[in-house]
């Protein structure tokens, strides 16, 4: 199961942009998160799918991800 479209609504209620895309063809990734300035979270050399997200998303966005997924 694929639940990109639950964290992406989650992160844009935090007042983030958020844009997704199918990634080679079949799995359905974040791939871009603008803040609410305008500056793109995930750098260009972010493996998306690949790296942990807690390495590169900010700290804030990580802990309320976390409260609201919790393992």
């Amino acid at each position: 199961m694929n639940f990109t479209h639950v964290v992406s609504r989650m992160i844009e209620e935090m007042g983030y942009r958020v844009e997704c895309e199918l990634l080679e063809g079949k799995n359905y990734l974040i791939c871009s998160i603008i803040s609410s300035e305008g500056r793109e979270i995930i750098s260009s050399d972010v493996a998306i799918g690949m790296d942990d997200p807690r390495r590169y998303l900010p700290k804030v966005l990580v802990k309320k991800l976390d409260q609201a997924f919790p393992n």
